[in-house]
């Protein structure tokens, strides 16, 4: 009886632990593209916000390997959900670029702006930006009451590709 409980109890968290790193690999990453799946990011947006976000894309094909594609996803996921969360913006454009080795990531919104300081830099994205330091490339962000908040990140594919944690 004791065994029965015990392995219904494993099977649950064997389970758990299964749809957790599912999250973190989100599968319309792997079905679908990257360029896909923020493209479907963005729908959602657009459609259960009052943010409406403009979308712009080249060269980010399948030809970028499943953990740097993970890890712009997921660089577009933290500052789109900052973004609504935080900045009351109605509008935002975001730009998704390669050129030749290296990517590049824009977010511009037209919210109430933020004052930038270590202290209310949220634990995302001290992590992104600790990240992209690490692999030597830049991380920019300006922000103002007036102008809403700009956010400018390139960084070079190989540098991630061969970054060992």
């Amino acid at each position: 009886m004791q065994y029965i409980k015990t392995t219904n109890y494993m099977d649950k968290i064997i389970d758990k632990m299964r749809q957790i790193s599912h999250n973190l690999l989100p599968q319309n990453i792997k079905k679908i593209g990257l360029d896909n799946a923020i493209s479907e990011l963005v729908s959602n947006i657009n459609n259960e916000t009052k943010i409406h976000v403009d979308y712009f894309s080249k060269g980010i094909d399948n030809k970028i390997d499943e953990y740097s594609a993970l890890f712009i996803y997921r660089i577009v996921q933290e500052f789109t959900g900052n973004m609504i969360k935080h900045s009351k913006a109605t509008e935002c454009i975001l730009n998704v670029y390669k050129v030749k080795n290296q990517i590049h990531i824009t977010i511009e919104d037209n919210g109430i702006g933020f004052q930038i300081s270590n202290d209310n830099k949220g634990q995302g994205i001290r992590e992104i930006q600790d990240f992209i330091n690490k692999v030597n490339g830049t991380f920019e962000i300006e922000s103002s009451a007036t102008n809403g908040t700009n956010i400018n990140i390139i960084f070079n594919l190989t540098n991630i590709t061969n970054f060992i944690w």
